[in-house]
């Protein structure tokens, strides 16, 4: 019985490691094409179908596909290089792995693999942000940043249950969003390479969904207030003192 049981979630494992390989397969035959309209379409559209057959669970991690193909086809359009773009497209098919493994209630610790899910795109996003040629505007950045936090936080928030859900999701969601927002643009201002502030920007990230995690569960206090300013504080000055700093003539 346990050999059958084994059989089965290995064969779950690799259903699941065939699609990623399609979903990777698929964004890279989008950028031979130059990320023209159509090969464009039929990646989201394969993307789509491969996450909705079989249709279970499928609004569980939909936040999650819809911020990865975004964040997938802006890559693909930023990295001239075609080697680094394979190293994108690796990462987007993981991710893409580890989003069917949690819809589809194949992995296990599956809140463990939402929260790393949402972290890795938080960081794709913030990348994404501080690098100029992402987009063109400051003002198009910030607006689709900020969607793009609402829309991780809203995942993240809603996995905890019951205690925060409707009106209060919603204002934790736009909290957190509208803080790490803040906490991207000054990061911008500052003299920092694109991975050491979206690392900055990660940093708040865990501290607010700590922070929230406990208001939710009842378990905040002062002292986990005051440790996770403290880590985020240590830590950032570790990031500034990497930074190489000079004066502006």
């Amino acid at each position: 019985m346990v050999t059958k049981l084994k059989s089965v979630f290995h064969s779950q494992q690799l259903r699941l490691a065939v699609k990623a390989l399609i979903f990777g397969g698929f964004l890279v035959l989008a950028k031979i094409g130059n990320l023209g309209l159509f090969p464009v379409l039929f990646f989201i559209f394969v993307a789509s179908f491969l996450y909705f057959k079989p249709i279970f669970n499928p609004t569980s991690q939909l936040n999650n596909l819809t911020l990865l193909l975004v964040v997938s086809i802006i890559f693909a359009n930023l990295l001239n290089n075609f080697d680094y773009f394979l190293g994108s497209a690796v990462f987007a098919s993981v991710i893409f792995y580890l989003i069917l493994g949690v819809k589809d209630l194949v992995l296990i610790r599956r809140e463990a693999w939402s929260r790393f899910i949402a972290l890795a795109l938080v960081l794709a996003m913030a990348f994404l942000f501080f690098n100029s040629a992402a987009f063109s505007g400051l003002v198009l950045k910030t607006v689709v940043l900020f969607i793009g936090y609402c829309l991780v936080f809203h995942g993240v928030f809603s996995s905890e249950g019951g205690s925060a859900s409707g009106g209060k999701n919603r204002t934790l969601t736009l909290s957190a969003a509208l803080i790490l927002l803040e906490l991207s643009l000054v990061a911008r201002l500052l003299p920092l390479t694109s991975l050491n502030a979206a690392s900055l920007v990660l940093l708040g990230y865990f501290a607010l969904t700590d922070l929230t995690d406990g208001y939710i569960n009842k378990t905040l206090n002062r002292k986990m207030i005051l440790t996770d300013l403290t880590i985020f504080i240590v830590l950032s000055l570790l990031i500034f003192a990497s930074t190489e700093w000079s004066l502006i003539a």
